[in-house]
């Protein structure tokens, strides 16, 4: 749940801009001499984002760019993104659940002082995935909604989803069975996850022709081809002029999930110092006033308890302080350890990285005369 709580990158040596260059350990040895050729014939540099959900919107991107910053490259995260984009991307907007399987595969900025954010609402700050704000800035938010235009489903329609007529589902197994636990009084992340695994693969399999991705469902009601659904509200606010005549929007008094994004780093990036800088301009205090807008989202700097101010729909209440989103563990005390541990282990894998690849560098850098005054000019 959303407990209401209180709320670096030292300047690189000539090696530490090598070891962004080389990229991560999962790249084979032959690749990073090809890498280091590649980068200084490139004729174009960019920013290599990878989302989960959504990515930076096309305005915004156009606009970094009108300002001077180098071109953004956006792929979305899915389990055949190729090892060269996953692994040496610039920046990723993740949400909570995503984050552990990241850092035990990438090597990430630890943030420490730097992106600092005032004024977000504590609501958004202190949770158990990153407790500390290691490597992670919360950025925007959106609940999940139902939808429902039929009047025979617009009863309590929280506890009968399953049975709503004409209706179509998120495909993400896990949101439906954290929304199935919630509905009969449990926790979206129990401690034990494999009862929600069980619940997840059971609804899969009764659902299985009606599930569909969020877009997707979004076009499906709009278009009035279903009459239930259940959405990121974010798709109402950016569309609000396409929504169907007669449409209710509920949600349970027992809290809904909550769709969570969060700005993470890549620190062997190749535009490592461009990204930081991407990432700041996104986390100012103009994009966050831009964000409800633009995105669709919520921005996270808010005072407490003015959390969903300014959206132009009538919204359900009650529900936002019981509200949760998905974790790949338990909220409980027990993963702040997990989580410390899994931290822990990245820095220690870091450190042993950059030291197996001295040898290696210094045996490119032979190969290939590249000076040191060379290799720093490549990440200029």
């Amino acid at each position: 749940m959303l407990n209401i709580k209180p709320t670096g990158i030292a300047p690189l040596t000539i090696f530490a801009v090598l070891f962004s260059i080389v990229g991560c350990s999962k790249q084979k040895e032959g690749n990073f001499k090809e890498r280091l050729l590649a980068l200084e014939k490139s004729p174009e540099r960019e920013l290599r984002v990878v989302f989960e959900y959504e990515g930076i919107p096309k305005i915004w991107c156009d606009a970094w760019l009108a300002n001077g910053g180098l071109k953004i490259t956006q792929f979305q995260f899915h389990e055949n993104l190729p090892d060269d984009i996953l692994l040496d991307a610039e920046l990723y907007i993740l949400t909570p659940r995503k984050m552990l399987g990241l850092a035990e595969e990438v090597a990430l900025v630890k943030l420490d002082d730097k992106l600092k954010q005032d004024g977000v609402s504590p609501v958004f700050t202190n949770h158990p995935f990153d407790i500390d704000g290691l490597y992670t800035r919360p950025w925007r938010w959106t609940p999940y909604l139902f939808l429902v235009r039929n009047p025979e489903n617009k009863g309590d329609i929280y506890r009968n989803w399953r049975k709503a007529a004409n209706s179509a589902w998120p495909k993400d197994k896990h949101l439906l069975a954290a929304l199935s636990l919630k509905e009969s009084g449990k926790v979206a992340n129990p401690a034990n996850l494999d009862e929600r695994n069980v619940i997840g693969d059971v609804l899969a399999e009764e659902l299985m022709d009606k599930l569909f991705d969020e877009k997707t469902l979004w076009r499906k009601y709009k278009d009035l081809e279903i009459d239930v659904t259940y959405i990121p509200l974010s798709y109402l606010v950016k569309n609000s002029h396409q929504i169907p005549a007669g449409t209710y929007i509920k949600s349970p008094a027992q809290g809904s999930m909550i769709l969570f994004d969060h700005l993470l780093l890549g620190a062997k990036a190749v535009e490592l110092k461009e990204a930081m800088k991407l990432a700041e301009w996104l986390l100012d205090d103009e994009k966050q006033n831009e964000m409800l807008n633009t995105c669709g989202y919520f921005k996270v700097i808010s005072k407490l308890g003015k959390e969903m101010d300014g959206v132009p729909l009538v919204l359900p209440t009650a529900w936002f302080n019981r509200a949760d989103f998905l974790l790949e563990v338990s909220q409980d005390g027990g993963v702040i350890e997990r989580q410390k541990i899994i931290w822990d282990k990245l820095a220690q894998k870091e450190a042993e990285r950059e030291k197996a690849s001295k040898d290696l560098i210094g045996q490119i850098m032979a190969e290939e005369e590249i000076t040191l005054d060379k290799a720093d000019h490549l990440n200029e």
